[in-house]
């Protein structure tokens, strides 16, 4: 009865983690037809909302986090979340990325130098 009891408090933490990040990408993908004006103001967009909702989760991956070097099963649920995470942050962040890379290339590509600069600055800013 207490092994089913923390399978499912498990679940209902994976699930509330899952639900709470894909809601935050979702709420700040762009349209499909929507056009990127400032690369910048996007990243910054994105950031702030998982941002936003982070103290929601937080604390409970804090808690993961210090079971999870002992039990097996906080090791699995740990990873699904942060596959989460790192999942919805690539999707919402790779079309803005290749674009503002092919800003750079296209108005430094001729001076190295001024593309690692630039490119550096950005990585900063990200």
């Amino acid at each position: 009865c207490v092994l089913f009891d923390q399978t499912k408090a498990l679940g209902l933490i994976k699930q509330h983690t899952i639900t709470t990040l894909c809601n935050a990408a979702q709420q700040v993908a762009p349209r499909k037809d929507a056009q990127v004006s400032n690369t910048e103001d996007l990243f910054g967009l994105y950031y702030g909302k998982f941002r936003t909702c982070a103290p929601r989760i937080k604390l409970l991956m804090d808690q993961v986090e210090e079971k999870a070097a002992e039990r097996p099963e906080y090791q699995l649920l740990l990873q699904d979340c942060q596959q989460c995470y790192f999942s919805q942050r690539l999707a919402l962040l790779q079309p803005s990325l290749s674009q503002f890379m092919q800003q750079l290339v296209s108005t430094h590509g001729k001076d190295p130098a001024a593309l690692m600069r630039a490119g550096g600055t950005f990585m900063v800013r990200l």
